[in-house]
């Protein structure tokens, strides 16, 4: 059964900015869940990983400390509810201390106050995949890029020039996979 906890505390919050469907696929399979794994999503947002992850066989975490985006992740993940836990909180103080697999997609500033949290996790075994932004201080054991070519020529009839500058975007692994 689904559960909602609650573990909030008071801060700036960063604009919520979805993962690009056209990746969740691609970060799943780098993700390499197995069957039973914990999966935890940091600002999770609407739920749309935390399902991908279910859906996977793995159990789903998500931390997000938007009332209003927990409604919305609340109806997106019934489905898939006994598989699924939502955190309405800050993931600066979150509860959790095992997890298989985070997932973020998060601010610099965020990523920079999770350094800590994120060395120790990794001590334990886990794999951390951030889209985007690299975690300071911390050595990716893989760097990709995004998109790939299939995905940009897709993407070039309708968006034009702006596919270059999604060649920017990584996906960078930490941990081994």
């Amino acid at each position: 059964m689904m559960k909602l906890r609650l573990f909030l505390k008071k801060r700036n919050r960063p604009k919520f900015l979805p993962t690009p469907a056209l990746l969740m696929d691609r970060i799943m399979d780098l993700a390499n869940l197995r069957k039973n794994e914990i999966f935890c999503d940091l600002g999770s947002g609407d739920g749309r990983m935390l399902v991908a992850a279910a859906s996977r066989g793995a159990y789903a975490v998500g931390i997000e400390i938007d009332k209003g985006l927990i409604k919305k992740a609340k109806e997106a993940v019934w489905n898939h509810r006994e598989n699924i836990d939502l955190i309405l909180g800050d993931i600066l103080y979150n509860p959790l201390i095992h997890v298989d697999v985070v997932y973020t997609f998060l601010d610099e500033n965020t990523m920079r106050s999770l350094r800590r949290y994120f060395r120790g996790i990794l001590k334990k075994g886990a794999r951390i995949i951030s889209l985007t932004y690299k975690i300071p201080g911390l050595k990716p054991t893989t760097i990709l890029s995004a998109y790939d070519e299939r995905q940009l020529s897709l993407l070039r009839p309708l968006l034009g020039d702006i596919v270059e500058q999604l060649k920017v975007y990584r996906i960078y692994i930490y941990g081994k996979r």
